[in-house]
């Protein structure tokens, strides 16, 4: 009997030096914080616009609000938009050239994913003057940040049903990611 107790005292001994401490049982890792300003890197980035085009994008992100000015200068042409962000899901309403349109957006692990939808009216310029087509947009944006912090990748999926005459196929599906190097 005392022998039972001897192994049961030096069992529950180890039991608890072995156990790690109630405050770290659940390790919860930060998520990444995309402050900062950020210039487009052209030889890193898989679709590559008119290299005349100037791209950055600024962002104040305090969690779950998340500011984004997107810069782009083109031969002398500045254009600027500005959106927001909310990272918990409840979704946002945003303008630019073509309208107002809603997204969600939310975390996905260490990534943020922002979806939306719209449909976009262009007037084509050239050939077919004054025509117009219509292009419905599905859009999944997944932002993701390198571990030291100095590259921001935007990898986008763009679903384009595309209503114009004689257009076959209608749909296109468009996969790039743009790549921005930190500034400061």
């Amino acid at each position: 009997m005392r022998d039972i107790r001897i192994i049961l005292s030096i069992t529950c001994f180890w039991l608890l030096v072995s156990a790690p401490p109630a405050g770290n049982a659940q390790v919860v890792q930060q998520r990444p914080n995309f402050t900062g300003k950020w210039v487009f890197d052209r030889s890193r980035s898989t679709w590559q616009p008119d290299r005349k085009l100037s791209k950055n994008l600024e962002i104040k992100h305090d969690e779950p609000k998340m500011a984004v000015i997107y810069r782009v200068d083109r031969d002398m042409q500045k254009r600027e938009v500005r959106f927001v962000l909310f990272t918990d899901g409840r979704g946002e309403t945003n303008k630019d050239e073509y309208g107002k349109y809603k997204s969600t957006t939310h975390w996905n692990g260490m990534q943020l994913e922002r979806r939306y939808s719209r449909v976009v009216t262009v007037n084509r310029q050239g050939p077919g003057l004054g025509e117009f087509m219509f292009v419905d947009l599905q859009v999944v944006e997944l932002w993701e940040l390198s571990d030291d912090g100095k590259t921001l990748t935007v990898k986008e999926r763009e679903k384009q049903n595309v209503q114009e005459l004689m257009r076959q196929p209608p749909i296109d599906v468009i996969e790039f990611q743009w790549v921005y190097s930190r500034l400061s």
